[in-house]
């Protein structure tokens, strides 16, 4: 009788554990013990030499894609033909992949793209579908991303529960949402337009409450995991639905979490999903003073003002070989010049300007490669950065 009641105590343990983990607001999930606190600046980069890489010119592109670096060689995947190009550091043509169709080893459409060890794995915003390829381009299947819980209609739209991806859907606008989480997973933004969950109707609930990443099984396609929330920043900040979005990066054991309009960095866990850690300064000469909206609509309309008038944080990348974290970040307010801030153990060790869409994409040999964002050019161009450290 002892033993049973010391297994039910023990399972009533894990159950209140659980349920404290799934209404843990955001301030609460964001705590971080006593001994993990924001470090000071050790400043010791304070300039970046650039080189540009000119791209072969003899192939058939749109010029619209992504870049990325993976084992040695800069990929360029056409987002518009369906290819995927293979380059050398300095820019040689090495192969053309794949292709815009039907055919055995072609894809559709993609909008995001992964090159890994394991395979290149390629996402389609419009349908949710993932198209995986193994090293050698050859293909080895599609599958849409499925969640596995559905409920009735009318119950979500009643009860949107925000341990549940039916009150959800995946952030498809901004850059890097589809990233690998490990061998077996990946991870997906998500964002809420719920009628009675979002950044309007009852917003702190959503605010508190809300998850940010969805977790996938490569295998089965189901979705296994909602982790994370919003920032505490937006509680004290709602109405800011152009600027509710983040930028992540994974390494081995965490997750780095940047959200557009806070200049704190938070550490998830991989394991747990938990926050462990929290780092970060805000940039420099940053216009922060959002104007907020009463509906999507407005937000809508002033998408493209708010993006040139205000700061924010426009994209993270780890760099696992020097265990750099870079931050770049937009200053608003007709700035000629964006911002870069790159971490070290956590520390900034370095915020520079640097020209407008300047974009980390990866590391070869001691070299830092890196593309321009906004770039309009009809030219496909990669740049070669040098960090300049203090003697």
């Amino acid at each position: 009788m002892k033993a049973t009641s010391l297994i039910i105590l023990i399972l009533l343990s894990f159950m209140s554990c659980d349920k404290k983990t799934q209404d843990t607001d955001s301030s609460t999930f964001y705590e971080v013990p006593p001994n993990k606190t924001i470090l000071p600046n050790d400043i010791k980069i304070n300039n970046i030499t650039t080189d540009t890489i000119s791209i072969d010119t003899n192939i058939e592109t749109s010029f619209v894609g992504q870049f990325s670096i993976f084992n040695n060689k800069i990929y360029f995947f056409d987002e518009v033909f369906g290819y995927t190009y293979r380059f050398t550091k300095k820019g040689a043509l090495i192969d053309r992949n794949m292709g815009k169709g039907r055919g055995p080893n072609e894809i559709p459409r993609f909008d995001y793209a992964i090159a890994s060890e394991n395979g290149h794995y390629f996402l389609n915003a419009g349908n949710s579908t993932v198209s995986i390829y193994d090293n050698s381009f050859k293909k080895e299947k599609d599958f849409t991303i499925n969640n596995p819980t559905e409920r009735p209609v009318k119950e979500v739209m009643e009860n949107p529960m925000s341990s549940m991806f039916d009150a959800y859907e995946f952030d498809y606008g901004i850059p890097n949402a589809f990233q690998l989480w490990d061998k077996e997973h990946f991870a997906i933004s998500i964002t809420a337009s719920h009628p009675k969950f979002n950044g309007y109707f009852n917003s702190d609930l959503y605010y508190n409450h809300s998850r940010i990443l969805a977790i996938v099984n490569i295998n089965s396609g189901n979705i296994i995991d909602l982790i994370g929330r919003r920032s505490p920043f937006y509680l004290s900040h709602q109405n800011l639905p152009n600027f509710d979005h983040f930028n992540y990066q994974i390494n081995q054991n965490e997750v780095y979490i940047s959200f557009w309009a806070d200049g704190i960095i938070y550490v998830l866990d991989k394991k747990s999903g938990l926050a462990v850690n929290k780092f970060g300064v805000e940039g420099r000469d940053m216009q922060t003073d959002y104007m907020t909206t009463l509906t999507y609509e407005a937000a809508e309309r002033n998408w493209r003002k708010d993006m040139e008038n205000y700061g924010y944080y426009n994209y993270l990348k780890y760099l696992p070989n020097k265990q750099l974290l870079f931050r770049g970040y937009s200053k608003g307010n007709d700035a000629l010049m964006d911002g870069l801030q790159i971490y070290k153990d956590y520390k900034l060790i370095g915020d520079i300007d640097v020209f407008k869409g300047l974009e980390i994409i990866g590391e070869i040999d001691d070299y830092i490669y890196a593309v321009n964002s906004k770039s309009q050019s009809n030219n496909l161009e990669v740049y070669k950065l040098k960090l300049d450290y203090e003697n």
